[in-house]
Formats: C-alpha cells, structure tokens, sequence
C-alpha cells in the first residue's frame, strides 16, 4: 500500500497526497520524534503549530522563536484567558520583560490614595482595558504581530489601547530613532500613531 487515499479519491486528491509525500518522505525523523518540539524538522514546524493550535503563527519568525512559540502552547492554553497566559505568550515570542498595566492598577485623581512613591496615576481608565510596554525597540509590522499575540491570548471582554516600547520607535532597516532615555512609542489601536 503506497497510501491511504480511498479506492474513490479524485485526481487532485491524489496529487495533494504525492506532492505531501514527497516532501513528508525526505525526513529522516521517526513519526514519533514529530511531536517533539526539539527534534520536528524545520519543514514541519507549521504543521505542529497547527496540531498544538498555536494562536498566532508568523512564518517569518526564526526557527528559534517558532520552537518556542510551540513548546508554551500547551501552558498558553491552560491558562489563557489570564494574565499569565498573557506574559507566557509576550515571552515565548521574545518580549521577556513586557509589563502589563491592568484596568483599575493604577491610582486614580481623587480616590485619596497619595500620588508618589509607588503610586502613579493609571492611563487604563476602564476596568476592560490594558496596556503593555515592551523594552525593545518596535516598528509598525512588529506592534502589529504583538498585537494579534495578544488578542488571541487576552480574555474576550478585555481590549489592549495601548502597546508601547519604553526604548524608542524603529525605522524600516531596524534601527532605533533616539537614544532610548525617553519614552518610545506609543501605538493605540484605533488606527493612530500618536507617538
């Protein structure tokens, strides 16, 4: 037997199932090995982030990062819909060291808590709303893919406004603009820019 295509399957069925094999059949890993994140070939990274039902996949990430976007979907699943699951996901594609500001975290005009060490006061006004800063510098198709990370992760009655990189905006060639003393960017996602 050369396949497991029914006696019935059509021409382009059965041309699906050798241009598959074909490439299937190059791999020198057991099957076995398939579902190891470590030992998968490259070829067959995109398949196992199917299987696993990885939330968010970027085929232009490095084979580093898309090991390790898989080996955290398990744990991404087990909690998601937390803020765990929301820092698990911001580390398994590279940003380790995100904070997150929470609706209702910070302190507020008026609600007697003293302004100072330690306090601040919040620019998540709503309770739904978050923010997150990276410390990497970002450019708009870099915010972007975070952004959709973030969607797929975050409870379904929360809404990222604000994404910011505490290190400065990058330009096309991946270089920052300034010299990270400042605060970097900040991109809200009704579609402006404002940093």
């Amino acid at each position: 037997m050369t396949d497991l295509l029914p006696d019935n399957a059509t021409d382009q069925e059965k041309a699906i199932d050798r241009a598959v094999g074909s490439r299937l059949s190059g791999m020198s890993v057991p099957i076995s090995q398939l579902w190891v994140v470590q030992n998968c070939p490259v070829i067959a990274l995109d398949h196992l982030a199917w299987t696993l039902s990885v939330d968010f996949w970027d085929p232009e990430w490095s084979t580093k990062t898309k090991r390790s976007v898989i080996a955290a979907s398990v744990g991404i699943h087990r909690e998601k819909g937390t803020i765990g699951s929301i820092r698990r996901a911001l580390a398994s594609a590279g940003y380790f060291d995100a904070d997150i500001e929470e609706g209702g975290a910070g302190s507020r005009i008026g609600d007697g808590s003293r302004i100072g060490d330690g306090h601040r006061i919040s620019n998540v006004l709503h309770w739904a709303d978050y923010g997150v800063t990276v410390r990497s510098p970002l450019n708009l198709a870099q915010a972007a893919v975070l952004r959709d990370i973030l969607n797929a992760v975050a409870p379904a009655r929360c809404r990222l406004v604000r994404l910011t990189t505490s290190v400065g905006l990058t330009i096309g060639d991946g270089h920052a603009i300034g010299d990270g003393s400042a605060m970097g960017a900040t991109y809200k996602f009704d579609g402006v820019n404002d940093g």
